[in-house]
C-alpha cells in the first residue's frame, strides 16, 4: 500500500518485486467548490493505515475518513471484534473484566 499525498492511496501486488503491479486505488473527493477557490481544496491524504487482521484500509484527510477494502487483501471482517493486544499494554485496561 502507498498513501500518496495528492493522490490518495495505492495497493501494489509485490509478489514479484521485480514485476510491482498496481492492483487497486482510491481517490478521495474534491472537497468545496470549483467555482469558490478557497474552498476547492485537492485530495490530500493525510494518514492511511491497514489493520491486517481486519483486511480494511483506513485513509483521512480533509474530505473525511474512508474505511477501504480491496480484493487483493481478501474480504472485510467488518463484525465487531475485541482486540486482544494493544500496543501499549495498559490500554486494555477496563476491557478485561
Amino acid at each position: 500500500m502507498l498513501a500518496c499525498f495528492n493522490a490518495g492511496v495505492q495497493v501494489w501486488d509485490i509478489s514479484d518485486p521485480t514485476q510491482p503491479r498496481q492492483v487497486a486505488y482510491f481517490i478521495p473527493p474534491h472537497i468545496g467548490k470549483i467555482e469558490d477557490y478557497e474552498s476547492w481544496r485537492r485530495s490530500e491524504s493525510e494518514t492511511a493505515y491497514v489493520e491486517w487482521d481486519r483486511k480494511i484500509i483506513w485513509l483521512s484527510g480533509p474530505a473525511g475518513t474512508y474505511g477501504l477494502s480491496c480484493p487483493a487483501l481478501g474480504a472485510p471482517n467488518t463484525a465487531p471484534t475485541k482486540i486482544a493486544n494493544w500496543t501499549v499494554p495498559h490500554a486494555n485496561r477496563g476491557w478485561d473484566a
